[in-house]
């Protein structure tokens, strides 16, 4: 993939210049930011923190590394770090030895992740009146680091992977941590600590030791999340820096008393992490950032959801249920090929052989009906009379017992191989349990009206 002859880029120079401007680019945009700060919107401040931070870091690192010539990246390669890849290292950015293949659990799981996190984001609109708005804000910071972290951050790489980039994953399993170590080391936003490697830990691991060294990048963490986090609400400073110190201590205690065997997989050395890493988040998030940022949000959110009745959104939904089951027709008629019932049948007697077409053709007749009836019974459904309902009951059952039947009874391995059917398998899963949804909730809210 990599190609010599399309390389693009600059070439620092010495190792001296490179390290200055490596150095100094990044130190440059935190002085120009706390300079502005008084002219800037507090919005202005966060995208400077991150966005601006985040690129500047890029460009520090890439000269840092020697530019283009000393990375062997093509035109194209390039292009998708400085617009697509979130990580700050060019050189880790493509691992052809390790992840040459794309990992259909990264996306199945990574898909889960972001439909928890836009479930998470719904329900801390609807919260609002019973735990408060700032009870709230805290939903929807789980379900940011839900959907965007752990589910885009998964799909990304998997989606590069699929296109023939072997890029490092972002994120591997954090939730299998065996320590404070193994989270901050290994696991959690691998682009952070392959910038701290380069920045950090690897210049300073071998003039005063790793642990050492580990302690400084836990303290420079911090100062990088107040700029990312209190610079940009005007307020709670020290909060993000003092979750760090934390950590950087319970790092340090962990490492001196029970540090983790290399074999480990322990439930207990999991929720130890999890107390030690979640349990310290509120000084991370603090009340003034997320009431800043978080909280209008919501406010927003709510005025637009409250903007239209329940009915609106249910007769939205039926429209969506009478597409959706069209979708699912043209994914059947695909099934026949992609899984050779020719051969397959072809073994079969011929009444047998005729009994299984004739199951499918009621099958499809009976999908064509639910979407046909949907965009015909549509007023009906919506207003909920007695038979529209019987119909929405029937299709909700219909669904329901197809995806009992593909978890509980198909054997999926027996599925064929490949990312392809994967992928197809998880989205017409998603699309079952949607038309569900879609279904229950005439059935919900005339039930609970009546």
């Amino acid at each position: 993939m990599t190609n010599s002859n399309t390389r693009t880029g600059i070439d620092a120079g010495n190792t001296t210049a490179r390290t200055a401007i490596g150095y100094g680019l990044p130190l440059a945009c935190v002085a120009v930011l706390l300079a502005a700060a008084p002219v800037l919107s507090s919005w202005a401040r966060l995208f400077g923190g991150t966005v601006v931070l985040l690129v500047t870091i890029k460009v520090g690192s890439w000269v840092l590394l020697g530019g283009s010539r000393a990375l062997s990246l093509s035109r194209r390669e390039t292009l998708l770090y400085w617009t697509v890849w979130p990580g700050v290292r060019p050189d880790k950015f493509l691992q052809p030895e390790e992840y040459s293949e794309p990992d259909s659990a990264m996306f199945v799981v990574g898909y889960a992740y972001l439909l928890a996190g836009g479930l998470l984001g719904l329900a801390s609109l609807l919260a609002v009146p019973y735990i408060g708005l700032a009870g709230s804000t805290w939903l929807l910071v789980a379900g940011f680091l839900a959907a965007v972290h752990q589910g885009l951050g998964r799909i990304l790489p998997f989606g590069l992977r699929w296109l023939g980039y072997p890029v490092e994953p972002l994120f591997n399993s954090p939730m299998q941590s065996q320590g404070v170590a193994d989270f901050w080391s290994d696991r959690w936003n691998k682009p952070f600590i392959g910038m701290n490697r380069l920045f950090l830990t690897g210049p300073l691991a071998s003039r005063v030791g790793i642990k050492v060294a580990a302690g400084l990048a836990f303290l420079v963490s911090g100062l990088i999340h107040e700029l990312a986090i209190s610079f940009p609400a005007g307020a709670g400073w020290g909060l993000p820096f003092l979750y760090f110190v934390v950590q950087a201590v319970l790092y340090t205690v962990e490492q001196e008393f029970f540090p983790a065997p290399a074999d480990s997989n322990s439930m207990l050395r999991r929720a130890w992490t999890a107390i030690a890493v979640v349990g310290p988040v509120p000084l991370l998030f603090h009340g003034p950032f997320r009431m800043t940022f978080i909280a209008p949000l919501l406010e927003t959110g709510r005025a637009l959801l409250l903007a239209y009745p329940l009915e609106a959104y249910v007769s939205a939904g039926l429209w969506v249920g009478a597409v959706g089951h069209f979708m699912i027709l043209g994914a059947s008629f695909q099934v026949p090929e992609e899984l050779d019932w020719e051969t397959d049948l072809a073994q079969l007697k011929p009444l047998n052989r005729k009994v299984m077409w004739t199951y499918g053709g009621y099958i499809v007749m009976m999908i064509v009906s639910f979407g046909v009836m949907t965009a015909l019974f549509h007023e009906q459904l919506a207003a909920g009379t007695p038979v529209a309902l019987g119909l929405a009951g029937l299709i909700v059952l219909f669904w329901t017992v197809r995806v009992l039947v593909d978890f509980f009874y198909y054997d999926h391995e027996d599925w064929p191989d490949g990312v392809y059917y994967v992928v197809g398998h998880t989205m017409l899963t998603s699309l079952f349990l949607l038309l569900i949804a879609v279904y229950a909730a005439p059935l919900v809210v005339h039930m609970l009206g009546a």
